[in-house]
């Protein structure tokens, strides 16, 4: 497993992993980010979006807590294009010069 990264986007701090094919953020900090729940995000990726860490851009580990959900850079651009509001929009825009 690749090292957790930490980067902060206006004050949350958002952790990510990095596989090959690119950054993966925990959709916890990405939710709390834009002020929104977790599954709120969730919901607003498609089924086929959800599946294994081999075939999809997201995946989901048990944890002492319930599910760790990753979701791949790619999957959140398209998913926060979705969301209304100042921060989603602030935060697409950060994630197309993060990445």
């Amino acid at each position: 497993m690749p090292p957790l990264r930490c980067t902060d986007f206006h004050g949350t701090v958002l952790r990510s992993l990095s596989f090959a094919s690119g950054p993966w953020f925990l959709a916890r900090d990405v939710a709390t980010a834009l002020g929104i729940g977790e599954h709120q995000l969730i919901a607003v990726l498609d089924p086929e979006e959800i599946a294994d860490l081999s075939t999809g851009p997201i995946f989901y580990r048990p944890s002492r807590s319930g599910s760790l959900v990753l979701v791949s850079a790619q999957t959140l651009l398209v998913a926060v294009e979705s969301l209304p509001g100042e921060s989603a929009r602030l935060f697409r825009r950060w994630l197309q010069s993060w990445c």
